[in-house]
């Protein structure tokens, strides 16, 4: 597997693939459901929220159960990329087609750098955004209010604090991983970099994963996305001399299950490099 292969499916890893978690969902709830039931969703997540939308567009009665006490608890303010290539329409266009809401903040990312674990830079130049940057958690303009909002605004009822134990009827499960193949623990920080995303491997450094920075509007988030030695995961990615007021943030868990293990996550010579422009 060449360089720019590990980069691409590195991106993969780093990046969020909304349009095909909605398109399952939607195709979940096409199945034969009771016209008048109320449908009860485990889960205020993106599934969950989306189901929730579509459901309720169709003029269905709705009730989305969430056991966390806000929306988007576990990712708490973190960067994530909307990933933009896997069909050729645009995955805002995409959301939109079945009605979901698009106006939380986005930076398109056209352009970015990776290096691979001597050093090499590789230029990552795309004509349409290969990802769009969103923030995760809730606050103004993250993805996850904005589901929330447009949700509720079309009468679903949204429980937090609430576990949804048992269905009594019809009703969806959107409760996220139990387990997760990869975590991803680092800083968040405030930098006067420009907006962008930053890739590194290292086989010599921790196993099966990467280091990812990612800058949007003023802040960044600096992460070892790690697919193995968890127990490990103190041993977060150094700062750097860009950066200002880093804070520890972790851990971020996710399911990748049938992605490639190759790949391998290098250290704070990211930031550095990074910062540098080397």
């Amino acid at each position: 597997m060449d360089w720019l292969t590990v980069i691409l499916v590195l991106l993969v890893l780093c990046c969020i693939g909304m349009a095909g978690t909605v398109k399952y969902t939607m195709a979940k709830i096409k199945s034969k459901i009771h016209a008048d039931a109320v449908i009860e969703i485990a889960g205020a997540g993106v599934a969950g929220l989306a189901a929730a939308i579509t459901l309720a567009q169709a003029g269905r009665q709705v009730r989305v159960y969430e056991v966390q006490k806000k929306v988007g608890y576990r990712f708490g303010g973190d960067f994530q990329g909307l990933e933009n290539w896997t069909t050729r329409k645009n995955a805002l266009r995409t959301l939109n087609a079945p009605g979901i809401a698009t106006d939380f903040t986005t930076v398109p990312c056209c352009n970015g750098i990776a290096f691979d674990p001597a050093g090499k830079r590789y230029e990552i130049d795309t004509d349409e955004p290969l990802f769009y940057l969103v923030k995760r958690g809730s606050g103004s303009g993250t993805l996850d209010d904005v589901l929330l909002r447009q949700t509720q605004s079309l009468g679903v009822e949204v429980y937090f604090n609430s576990r949804l134990r048992q269905m009594a009827g019809d009703g969806i499960l959107a409760a996220g991983p139990k387990a997760a193949d990869a975590i991803a623990v680092g800083y968040h920080f405030e930098t006067d970099m420009e907006n962008g995303y930053w890739v590194i491997c290292d086989d010599e450094l921790a196993p099966r994963g990467y280091v990812y920075l990612l800058v949007m509007n003023g802040r960044g988030t600096v992460k070892s996305g790690m697919f193995s030695g968890f127990k490990r995961e103190r041993q977060f990615p150094h700062s750097g001399q860009c950066v200002r007021r880093p804070a520890s943030h972790g851990r971020g868990a996710g399911r990748f299950s049938g992605y490639p293990a190759g790949l391998r996550y290098a250290s704070g010579h990211l930031v550095r490099r990074a910062g540098s422009g080397s």
